[in-house]
């Protein structure tokens, strides 16, 4: 009867695959070829990977890749599309052990968008060199995208537990703190454009060193308490009018003053005007007007005006004076009548300018 071996040349055993088989009696010798054996997947794995590819790829499974850099770039109004995706990046897969893949690089992978919309959301490009992870839409090995950029080998911000930060690089950065504090900072410039701006708080604190403010409308200010204005030195400059009203009273307070008018100017003072000079007043005019009904000039106990009736009253005396005189040899003089009515003149006009003499 004929020897039929259960095991055959080509069978893996053991791992191992058979390359020969000596039977001699009741005794079977089986050799296989010296070196690394050989396994060979189940029939089950084998019609699997043959249905899904991608699992024998490892494509369902997140691989590491490192951004080499990006793609394109984006204007207002591009097209992004599977064809040219523009916010995208190289990617060089990485293997296993954190170096890089046997497999050619990836050309424009998409990447994440938060908050996506039309022409709309959240854009960073990674830096060159950045770890990012990679999946593969469908398990397709042509579809590519980036899911999350990773930290690994690079310098970590400042952050705490509780915190939230958005930074661009050390001095550049916006943080809202554990307390709900909103923190910005930034070593260039802030640009802000809006058609309506509404800020409320209660209170506000801002240090400057110069400031420049360019109204094209109209600039109201309301202010419900005092307003102080601390200043090294006020310039201000009005191409208008310039219109100071106030209900209450108004102090000014200086070190020396000097005004300025080119043409007229109109004083109106409903009440009592007082003025207190501690040194000399100069007043130079082409004219001088003095209208009131009642005029002090001099001081608390002597009127300068009064000297004007005063020296009425003595006109009026020497004028009766020499029309009543005589002398040894003579009578009174021919004209004592003209005289006499000159003396009664300074009375008449006593009487015109005594009401105006305080």
């Amino acid at each position: 009867m004929p020897l039929i071996p259960s095991i055959r040349p080509g069978v893996v055993l053991n791992g191992h695959r058979i390359t020969q088989i000596e039977v001699d009696g009741p005794e079977m010798l089986i050799r296989w070829a010296a070196g690394r054996g050989v396994m060979g997947d189940p029939p089950e794995k084998r019609q699997i990977d043959r249905f899904y590819p991608e699992l024998a790829a490892g494509l369902h499974l997140p691989k590491l890749g490192r951004v080499t850099g990006p793609t394109d770039s984006a204007a207002l109004g591009d097209q992004s599309d599977k064809f040219r995706p523009r916010y995208a990046v190289n990617v060089q897969l990485l293997n296993e052990s954190g170096g890089d893949d046997d497999s050619p690089e990836l050309v424009a992978v998409p990447l994440p968008v938060t908050m996506a919309g039309p022409e709309g959301g959240l854009y960073q490009f990674p830096p060159e060199g950045a770890i990012v992870e990679l999946g593969f839409i469908n398990g397709r090995p042509d579809a590519p995208i980036v899911r999350n950029t990773l930290q690994d080998d690079q310098p970590l911000p400042s952050i705490s537990p509780g915190e939230q930060l958005q930074q661009q690089r050390a001095g550049v950065s916006q943080r809202v703190t554990k307390s709900g504090s909103w923190q910005r900072e930034t070593d260039q410039a802030i640009e802000e454009n809006s058609r309506q701006r509404i800020i409320t708080g209660d209170t506000e604190t801002r240090e400057l060193s110069s400031r420049q403010a360019l109204i094209k409308g109209s600039d109201q200010l309301t202010v419900i308490g005092t307003r102080r204005l601390l200043a090294g030195g006020v310039v201000q400059i009005v191409d208008g009018d310039w219109s100071v009203v106030a209900s209450g009273k108004m102090v000014t307070r200086c070190a020396s003053r000097e005004d300025v008018t080119t043409g007229a100017a109109t004083t109106e003072i409903g009440g009592t005007l007082s003025e207190r000079i501690t040194g000399i007043r100069k007043s130079v005019a082409a004219a001088h007007h003095i209208l009131a009904p009642s005029i002090v000039i001099g001081s608390e106990a002597v009127n300068l005006m009064r000297l004007f009736t005063d020296t009425l009253d003595v006109l009026e005396e020497l004028a009766r004076q020499t029309a009543e005189h005589t002398h040894n040899n003579t009578g009174t003089p021919t004209n004592s009548g003209e005289i006499s009515a000159t003396a009664a003149k300074p009375a008449e006009l006593r009487m015109k300018y005594d009401d105006m003499i305080g």
